[in-house]
């Protein structure tokens, strides 16, 4: 459960996205990630796929080029976002909903499980060994699994941001966008003894792979049943 400070934390970077929502759909359609191209060899005709953060779709752009057969449910707690994808992918379904707080709602089990973007918005370190222990509850039996930690660089921190009520922990930033801190949003940048510990969170699946590309470390995991 989000305690008050947490709270705090998942206020912010709603309010982030969707003051800076415009801004941050352009800066995210120029092309897809690297990482991406590792999970072509996962994909299989008639998947289930949930995409958990799915922003404005851009890995849907990449399955419909890579995957002409899918079910597809894109996740993501920004309306703006959820407007647009619907609009412009009207065969594939959305859902608003905020994934940080409300992860336990999804009761339906997937092949193909996605968060690309998501991982460093969730905030204080128990709260976050609570919410990866969900992520096994969503597979399906040899179900995959693929997680992405940004590798951002901390220096462009905003150093003098304080939250009212959340209590900052050890490689917890607050970064603003452009340039600029009219805005923030909570980012944490994990270390290898961190994604470690997810490892063994999430115990019951077995890594099939773990590399670094466009400042982003890649987990992805298989459920055996």
């Amino acid at each position: 459960m989000l305690n008050q400070g947490n709270i705090e934390i998942n206020q912010l970077n709603r309010d982030f996205y969707s003051k800076n929502n415009e801004s941050f759909d352009k800066s995210r359609k120029d092309n897809f990630w690297k990482g991406f191209e590792n999970v072509k060899k996962y994909l299989k005709d008639g998947q289930r796929i949930l995409d958990l953060g799915c922003g404005n779709g851009r890995f849907l752009e990449f399955l419909i080029k890579n995957n002409s057969n899918f079910n597809y449910l894109g996740v993501d707690n920004s309306v703006d976002f959820i407007a647009k994808d619907t609009q412009k992918y009207p065969s594939y379904k959305f859902l608003e909903m905020d994934i940080v707080s409300n992860l336990d709602q999804i009761t339906n089990k997937y092949d193909l499980v996605i968060l690309f973007g998501v991982t460093h918005h969730i905030p204080s370190y128990e709260y976050r060994k609570e919410w990866f222990q969900k992520l096994e509850g969503i597979l399906a039996s040899e179900g995959i699994l693929v997680l992405s930690f940004w590798e951002f660089n901390s220096d462009k921190a905003d150093k003098e941001f304080k939250p009212e009520k959340y209590q900052v922990e050890k490689n917890d930033f607050f970064l603003g966008w452009k340039g600029d801190f009219l805005c923030h949003r909570y980012c944490h940048l994990f270390d290898q003894e961190e994604i470690e510990e997810i490892k063994k969170i999430l115990s019951n699946l077995r890594v099939l792979e773990e590399y670094s590309l466009d400042d982003n470390r890649y987990l992805i995991l298989k459920k055996e049943r």
